[in-house]
């Protein structure tokens, strides 16, 4: 796996998000489906502040570790594929009702993406980050920190699809 692919796959990944809300007005967008469950606003705030938190974790220097750093993306893509099951945020991701629009966040979701993706500094890609430990995952490398995004943005797309089905 390479900075190239990687580049790759986060491009069609946001390229897929933008896709699915390309027919949801600023007004659907804020109607929540059911009791409890976030609207598509809500998630995609949940997304923005995912997406800052992990690009500002990765931006301190990282730690030198004798293993591939590739190993947990395989675990990642399972967890976040599994769509039985319902997971709970950490309460600094859940969103507050930030005044931002649908068209905002997403906005900011791309750039946050596009300023993480497109670092210089590639060695930085394999240095493990242990400033916070994922409850799951434990400590990462930048490159399981970016599948994270990518396979944790895919879920929440999918769940966008299946709020934009409900009547």
């Amino acid at each position: 796996m390479d900075i190239k692919r990687l580049i790759q796959d986060s491009d069609n990944n946001i390229e897929h998000l933008t896709e699915c809300l390309s027919d949801v007005n600023e007004e659907k967008s804020r109607l929540i489906p059911e009791e409890g469950k976030w609207c598509i606003r809500q998630i995609l705030e949940h997304l923005y502040l995912s997406e800052t938190a992990v690009y500002e974790l990765c931006s301190v220097e990282g730690k030198h570790r004798e293993r591939s750093p590739f190993d947990k993306i395989i675990s990642i893509r399972n967890y976040f594929g599994d769509h039985t099951k319902h997971y709970s945020s950490l309460d600094m991701l859940r969103p507050c009702d930030m005044q931002k629009s649908q068209i905002d966040l997403l906005e900011k979701i791309k750039e946050t993406r596009s300023h993480f993706i497109q670092e210089k500094d590639t060695k930085s890609w394999s240095e493990e980050y242990i400033a916070f430990r994922h409850p799951l995952f434990g400590s990462m490398t930048k490159f399981e920190w970016a599948y994270f995004n990518i396979y944790h943005l895919d879920r929440h797309t999918h769940q966008i699809r299946s709020i934009k089905l409900m009547p």
